[in-house]
């Protein structure tokens, strides 16, 4: 900061704190938000997206069969695909 004339310095933290703000300063990506789909647990879906062994067209799949299910009965779904993904990791 010392380098930097007394008149550029307002300048110059201003736009620091505008890179920081929008993730260009450091190379940060944002993470697009993702919709929980109606009629999943928000904490299930959650947890299904963490499973690493399954691919996109899965999780949609394992999504759609989670939607007529009690919120117990997807607690259970995914419990047992977590289970399975550490028995197999």
């Amino acid at each position: 900061m010392k380098r930097i004339p007394a008149k550029d310095r307002v300048w110059f933290l201003e736009d620091l704190k505008e890179q920081m703000a929008d993730g260009t300063r450091f190379g940060r990506v944002r993470a697009e938000p993702t919709l929980v789909p109606e009629g999943v647990d928000p904490g299930v879906h959650t947890r299904l997206e963490a499973l690493e062994a399954l691919g996109p067209a899965e999780k949609s799949a394992v999504i759609e069969q989670l939607r007529g299910l009690s919120k117990e009965e997807q607690e259970e779904v995914i419990k047992a695909l977590e289970d399975t993904e550490r028995q197999a990791g």
